[in-house]
Formats: C-alpha cells, sequence, structure tokens
C-alpha cells in the first residue's frame, strides 16, 4: 500500500506516514467495540461484515488521487482487517 500511495497517488513520505499512522491509531482506538459487536453478533457474521468492507475499501485506493481520499481508504481497511 505505500509503494501504491507514492507512486500511483503521487503523495510524498511523510503524507503516506501521516496516513497510515492515522489509519492504526483509530483502528486500535475500534477494536474494542469490534470486538464487543462480535460477541453480541456472532463472530462468523461480524468476520464477513468486515472482509466485505475490507474489500470495498481497498477497491477505493484505486479511485484515490488525494490525501485525504487516501486517508479515508486506509483507515476504512484498518477498521475492517481490526
Amino acid at each position: 500500500m505505500p509503494l501504491y500511495a507514492l507512486r500511483e497517488i503521487h503523495l510524498s513520505i511523510g503524507q503516506v506516514g501521516l496516513g497510515l499512522s492515522f489509519a492504526a491509531v483509530v483502528g486500535l482506538i475500534a477494536g474494542i467495540p469490534v470486538g464487543r459487536l462480535a460477541d453480541r453478533g456472532g463472530p462468523r457474521d461480524i468476520f464477513l461484515v468486515t472482509l466485505l468492507i475490507q474489500a470495498l475499501s481497498m477497491t477505493s485506493l484505486l479511485f484515490a488521487h488525494s490525501f485525504w481520499a487516501f486517508v479515508l481508504a486506509v483507515t476504512a481497511t484498518d477498521l475492517a482487517t481490526r
């Protein structure tokens, strides 16, 4: 993902690092609520939903042409992987 952002979206190394760091912090914070949701709704169903979200957010990187679109796509991907 970082190489794609550097070469195709034409972001700087600092922008890529900032975007990935922001996504990681949001993903860490969201880990506990998503775990509780999986306890209530069933882990298999939540896992399938997060896989679908992850696939859609990774696909959205193809349409990201700015820093904020990159941050949004990476954050959604990181949330889905947590």
